[in-house]
């Protein structure tokens, strides 16, 4: 049996830049199809991917080359996967009825 064509559209993906995060690798490819090409249970690898700190680098290389990336490119995906969301700040905008009382208290 061949390798799923997935992994080739993952790998595009990955390179262009569209996939940044382990989580979207899991919306092109199954989690069926990695698990038995890594031959890990699929119930070991759903326990991976809940806390995905206990992948350890051997898994993270393997599913690397599976994919045909280096394996830094996918070690990033990890780390995406882990960075906390940042926050944008927004100035407030004064509305105009604060702009009114403002140009008033001025005069």
């Amino acid at each position: 049996m061949g390798k799923d064509k997935r992994y080739g559209i993952v790998k595009k993906l990955i390179i262009s830049g569209y996939i940044t995060t382990f989580s979207e690798v899991l919306e092109v490819l199954p989690k069926t199809v990695l698990s038995r090409d890594l031959k890990i249970h699929h119930q070991t690898f759903d326990k991976l991917i809940e806390d995905l700190e206990k992948f350890t680098l051997k898994n993270i290389y393997r599913l690397a080359l599976l994919i045909g990336v280096d394996k830094w490119e996918f070690v990033k995906l990890f780390i995406n996967e882990s960075a906390p969301a940042k926050k944008v700040k927004r100035k407030k905008r004064k509305t105009h009825a604060q702009t009114a009382h403002h140009a008033a208290k001025k005069e």
